[in-house]
């Protein structure tokens, strides 16, 4: 069962990555309109 320590481990990583790439995307739009 020691594979899945990297998995849990990438999956909230994702979501944190996900999360800022999504903020970084959205604020730009925000601050020109």
């Amino acid at each position: 069962m020691a594979d899945f320590d990297w998995l849990r481990m990438l999956i909230p990583a994702v979501f944190y990555l996900g999360c800022i790439y999504l903020l970084l995307g959205w604020i730009p739009e925000n601050t020109e309109s």
